[in-house]
């Protein structure tokens, strides 16, 4: 997966989750959840029931996957 395709993943989660690949100690295979009840998990706990229910949409997903990427 491409570097721009996490920070899309982690910009949509509106800062409930972040990436191992932005810390001091890189481990791009790891995200972390915030904590249950935290401010930014209940803000993006809605868009996520809606990505859930429209296919092709979430955090991360591409608009238009045959358009280029930057």
């Amino acid at each position: 997966m491409e570097v721009p395709l996490h920070s899309d993943i982690v910009g949509d989660c509106a800062g409930a989750v972040r990436w191992g690949g932005d810390d001091d100690a890189v481990d791009e295979a790891l995200y972390y959840l915030t904590g249950p009840g935290s401010g930014e998990l209940l803000r993006v706990a809605p868009k996520s029931q809606e990505w859930s229910d429209r296919l092709g949409a979430g955090a991360g997903a591409i608009s238009a996957p045959w358009s280029a990427r930057g």
